[in-house]
């Protein structure tokens, strides 16, 4: 059976341990971060469908949002927490398509990845100028029933079809690395070459305009010792690699 690619632990890793569980909060304004409790011992399958679960919670209360300062905060959460998910599914999922699945997997990858720049797109489309429009509330329902058809594909063939392949160890190690990389959260801090403190994104907006090549080029250089990431700071919680 081929194996997916590995991605290691650096020596110097700040990742926490342990987990914490909170709700999405529709009363404040700033960047809401809540990691959903998972049991140490978790198979890919359901870290991708907890994942799955804290997105939709926010893209509920953002259909229901009437004013535009609402749709404003909420757009950036949803859409902060997409594009973590599509770079978590560019760091583990796909590439594990790819290894086990072959020209199907890549087929499989090309697909996940086009609904998901296709859904950024919108979500910025919707905030640069479509808050306060009375077809707000069709565009973003027409938007979530698309994602909601992309998760049920995802999660009811996709990942199924890819674990299928896997024992329930190796299901466990991508679940773990998929979690890894959730840490890359908005309010993610950094040490800076004078020991200082620093956020890698000003804001969620920021973060959410910020091109693909920009994560996976934070990620390359954390995994190789170059970037030391605070991960504590960015409200996640890993549980023990194991």
């Amino acid at each position: 059976m081929p194996k997916s690619p590995k991605i290691p632990v650096p020596p110097s890793s700040h990742v926490s341990i342990g987990s914490t569980s909170s709700k999405p909060s529709t009363a404040s304004s700033q960047m809401t971060t809540t990691p959903v409790t998972r049991p140490d011992r978790t198979t890919f399958s359901t870290v991708i469908d907890a994942d799955h679960s804290t997105i939709n919670q926010f893209a509920a209360l953002l259909k229901r949002a009437t004013t535009p300062e609402e749709r404003s905060r909420l757009i950036l959460e949803v859409a902060w927490r997409l594009v973590r998910h599509d770079f978590s599914e560019e760091m583990v999922m796909r590439p594990a398509f790819i290894a086990h699945l072959g020209q199907e997997g890549q087929e499989m990858a090309d697909h996940d990845r086009k609904d998901h720049t296709a859904a950024r797109k919108e979500l910025l489309d919707l905030l640069d100028s479509g808050l306060d429009l009375n077809e707000f509330p069709t565009r973003i329902g027409d938007l979530f029933a698309e994602l909601a058809e992309h998760m049920k594909v995802e999660s009811g063939q996709y990942v199924p079809k890819l674990e299928q392949l896997l024992n329930i160890s190796e299901s466990q190690r991508l679940g773990w690395e998929y979690l890894h990389t959730q840490i890359l959260t908005p309010q993610i801090e950094y040490l800076d070459s004078n020991g200082k403190r620093t956020r890698l994104w000003k804001s969620a907006e920021d973060y959410v305009r910020s091109e693909p090549n920009r994560f996976l080029d934070i990620w390359h250089g954390y995994m190789a010792g170059n970037i030391k990431l605070i991960a504590e700071s960015s409200g996640v919680r890993v549980p023990p690699r194991l």
